[in-house]
């Protein structure tokens, strides 16, 4: 059924038709906004040479990536809204951040497109798969989440000068994008794989096959 969750031994997709649907507007959801509205100032404080500032709403970013999260566990606040909106607001802030040093500190463009590329990729299947008849959200897995951080740092140290270890840096973020993204491209065939109906746009019970790595979430804010 559409509103039933999809669930193996390592994991499971959330169906957006669940209990927490009304909640968009939780506080670790308006947390996660947050990160949002504060693109425009820090391309503002790159544009003006501000990095002392610049790094500090990207601090406070990073604060509110994990304050959601913290939050939404601690007082219950889960929502499925939260797993759309959190790593989309992390999408945006590491998309951003990239073309703005590709702008303002050289940052190297061929990096910056795979960064978007990727991640412009996921929210494509997100989307694709939150219209269809069951509604599903697919949370981040921790190779994803580890590709953030990894991206994340490798970005900070250009905003930075940094550039002692930037190449190696470079270098571990393509390894670790290539991988999310073959990681999150096994996930997708073996959803649709198991469940055809999904490209059909047919409603019906899916299942999720064993060994698939999709993350086990019940609707968490992070």
């Amino acid at each position: 059924m559409a509103n039933e969750a999809l669930e193996n031994s390592g994991g499971r997709v959330v169906s957006f038709n669940m209990a927490y649907k009304s909640r968009i507007l939780s506080p670790p959801n308006l947390i996660s906004a947050i990160r949002v509205i504060m693109i425009p100032f820090i391309y503002w404080c790159m544009k003006r040479s501000s990095d002392h500032l610049a790094l500090l709403l990207i601090g406070l970013a990073l604060v509110s990536d994990a304050a959601d999260g913290y939050f939404a566990r601690r007082f219950r606040w889960q929502s499925d809204w939260g797993l759309i909106i959190d790593p989309l607001a992390d999408k945006l802030l590491t998309g951003s951040l990239s073309v703005f040093l590709v702008m303002f500190r050289e940052f190297p463009v061929w990096m910056a497109t795979l960064i978007i590329g990727r991640d412009v990729a996921i929210v494509v299947v997100g989307i694709f798969l939150f219209f269809k008849p069951m509604r599903l959200v697919v949370p981040s897995n921790k190779t994803g989440k580890l590709t953030t951080a990894v991206t994340s740092i490798a970005l900070l140290n250009y905003l930075l000068g940094m550039q002692n270890y930037g190449l190696w840096l470079l270098w571990i973020t393509l390894c670790l994008i290539v991988c999310s993204s073959i990681h999150y491209a096994w996930n997708f065939y073996m959803l649709v794989k198991h469940n055809p109906g999904i490209i059909q746009g047919k409603e019906g019970k899916a299942a999720v096959p064993p060994g698939s790595a999709l993350q086990q979430r019940t609707g968490s804010g992070t």
